[in-house]
């Protein structure tokens, strides 16, 4: 057997499946619990900063939309995905209004695990993410020359040592991944590999079409 995807959202299926037993309900039950987190997320996120109507409109187009109503019903981890991503728009929300590095770091870290669920697809949020941030920073008035004093605002760079700071978890969350993934047997396999159990081609496999095909004919040829 061999799989494209890191194990986090694979290990939220065993948990389930540990604790329930071994049938369709257990591994499906996580992906249904990430889906109705998800709109409760969204609809929080949206709420504070739009109102109640606005928030439910949200929540109920995620709710109702047809492909979230097939991931969160299926062994896909999708579902978990789209959960961590909220999360992390809502640390940076709260980063961006309060300008507190930890709020920062958070979302950081639900980026790596997100990246520890799909890969590459954790990323593809985090250009709206900076985006926000940044908006939020360059109207921020540094606190040695707003105290008082109606001069116009200054970048606070503290909070772009954040973002910096931000970044570096994220990568490192991932690379920790990575390494260890890379030291484990010899005898694994993973779809898309080279040789030995190392994951890093999966990465330059897995978001091309063609590539699960790809990946199935290395594995195949190598176990011949």
């Amino acid at each position: 057997m061999s799989i494209d995807k890191p194990p986090l959202g694979f290990w939220l299926q065993a948990a389930s499946a540990k604790i329930f037993g071994f049938t369709p309900f257990s591994i499906f039950l996580p992906q249904a619990l990430a889906g109705v987190l998800s709109v409760v997320v969204l609809y929080h996120l949206v709420q504070r900063h739009f109102g109640v109507v606005a928030g439910l409109l949200a929540a109920l187009a995620l709710a109702i939309s047809p492909i979230s109503v097939v991931t969160n019903r299926n062994n896909t981890i999708d579902s978990t995905l789209v959960l961590v991503m909220l999360l992390g728009a809502w640390a940076v929300l709260r980063a961006a209004e309060t300008g507190k590095l930890r709020w920062l770091l958070l979302c950081a870290v639900f980026v790596g695990l997100g990246f520890n669920i799909k890969m590459l697809e954790a990323y593809l949020v985090v250009p709206a993410y900076g985006l926000l941030y940044l908006l939020a920073l360059v109207g921020a008035p540094s606190p040695e020359t707003s105290r008082g004093q109606g001069r116009a605002a200054r970048v606070n760079y503290r909070r772009v040592l954040g973002m910096v700071v931000m970044a570096a978890v994220a990568a490192a969350v991932c690379l920790i991944r990575a390494i260890l993934a890379c030291c484990g047997s010899s005898t694994s396999r993973w779809a898309g590999k080279s040789c030995g159990s190392c994951r890093w081609p999966c990465w330059e496999y897995s978001p091309w079409p063609g590539s699960a095909a790809r990946a199935s004919g290395r594995i195949d040829s190598s176990t011949h």
